[in-house]
């Protein structure tokens, strides 16, 4: 019998299954114990709820889908199980993964989070940040879902830069369903986490306690977007409550998408205006790149008055603006974020820009 998924099934909270765990050398002689009540670690009602849980059919279809979409797990205390875990509230007993655990713990950590329906500057200040960390030995961190969670997950597969996808369901549950092949793709870059067992849905209540794990494995934790009661703002409220450092994009005052990362400002998170606000806080210094020269060009006001001007009040894509201005694609978002950021422009959706009215 697996026992270790026997105990992951039980009704227990985490810490009891841990404390339990960690009494016992012999894992079988746990077992034989809670089963002819020769425990006394465990109360009646405990016992109870330990023999209840116990069904060899359950775990048997665990072991068969474990088996056949090659999912891992590792157990607290296990050698691969994040030491970052260990300080959040109510530790995982057990971590299913799929795809690179260890890499995680040679990297710099961060999480990038937001709204679900972002905005087209959401997605554009998302896509920027990750640009600019291609270079860097750096894990980005979000959640997997619809909006900022797979516009960073996406990016960063494009970037060929390590990223960890923390699930509110089983690593089984392709949710939302449309991410199917963005999870086949990101477990070849990265990492899949989830410590619900197999076979999961993707409840409401899933998704907050998530949160305290995507917080709980970062350093920093950079808000996009999210309203004023965003459940991104759970994620803020665990790594306040864990000693992370918050940081919150600004947004127009008008947007009700960054009235959320606006109050985390005025209340003391760092504002994210440029990339080195980022490597200040992980105390990194910025690579001098190959192209430096070349990208400091692009980055000057002519450049940028070249972009302003192509633009005008009929919608361009961003496809057109590129074969105009004849630059790279990066440094483009790059200009176009700094323009968004001084209100020149607006982003609309598809892609399209528009000069600012």
């Amino acid at each position: 019998m697996n026992l270790d998924l026997w105990f992951a099934l039980t009704l227990l909270n985490n810490s009891r299954k841990i404390h339990l765990y960690n009494a016992y050398e012999d894992k079988e002689k746990l077992c034989y114990d809670i089963i002819n009540n020769k425990n006394n670690l465990v109360t009646e009602k405990e016992r109870e709820k330990l023999l209840k849980s116990f069904n060899k059919k359950k775990i048997d279809d665990i072991i068969y889908t474990i088996n056949k979409e090659n999912i891992k797990y590792t157990i607290y205390g296990d050698e691969n199980y994040p030491k970052e875990f260990y300080n959040v509230d109510e530790p995982p007993f057990i971590l299913f993964y799929k795809g690179n655990l260890e890499e995680i713990y040679s990297k710099k950590n961060i999480a990038i989070v937001g709204a679900r329906n972002c905005t087209q500057y959401g997605k554009e200040v998302s896509r920027y940040i990750i640009n600019e960390l291609g270079d860097y030995n750096i894990n980005v961190i979000s959640g997997g879902a619809r909006g900022i969670d797979t516009i960073c997950h996406e990016q960063c597969i494009r970037n060929k830069l390590f990223t960890t996808a923390i699930l509110g369901c089983g690593i089984d549950i392709i949710y939302p369903k449309e991410n199917n092949k963005l999870f086949e793709n990101l477990i070849n870059n990265g990492v899949l986490i989830s410590e619900f067992t197999p076979g999961t849905q993707p409840f409401s209540y899933n998704f907050p306690r998530r949160n305290r794990l995507i917080s709980g494995l970062s350093e920093i934790v950079i808000v996009i977007e999210g309203g004023e009661k965003s459940g991104t703002l759970t994620t803020v409220s665990h790594a306040l409550s864990q000693g992370k450092d918050v940081m919150a994009v600004p947004g127009p005052i008008y947007s009700n998408l960054s009235k959320g990362c606006n109050k985390l400002i005025r209340d003391g998170a760092y504002p994210f205006t440029e990339i080195e606000d980022l490597f200040q806080l992980l105390k990194i210094t910025k690579k001098e790149k190959l192209f430096d020269n070349v990208e400091r060009k692009y980055k000057n006001s002519e450049l940028k008055n070249k972009i302003y001007n192509i633009l005008n009040n009929e919608p361009l894509h961003i496809d057109s603006i590129v074969k105009i201005a004849n630059i790279d694609i990066k440094v483009l978002y790059e200009l176009l974020f700094e323009l968004q950021f001084e209100e020149k422009i607006l982003c609309i959706n598809g892609n399209f820009y528009v000069k600012s009215i």
